[in-house]
């Protein structure tokens, strides 16, 4: 099974305090609040993003890998 199948099914898990479901491409301003801090990329697998462009790709990539 490859990542990309993985993807397609994820479920929305709820707590009283959290909600944990797939981003979406609405989420980029949200996202570039903290993405574009360098610090917050120190133990991830991209880089901090410089501009709400780099946000909005990032989530293209994602949301794409979810059809």
């Amino acid at each position: 099974m490859d990542f990309s199948s993985r993807l397609r099914d994820l479920p929305v898990l709820e707590t009283s305090r959290l909600i944990l479901r797939r981003l979406s491409l609405d989420d980029a301003e949200s996202m570039f609040d903290y993405a574009r801090l360098p610090r917050t990329s120190i133990f991830c697998s991209w880089d901090y993003h410089r501009s709400i462009a780099d946000t909005r790709a990032f989530l293209e990539f994602w949301v794409s890998g979810y059809k």
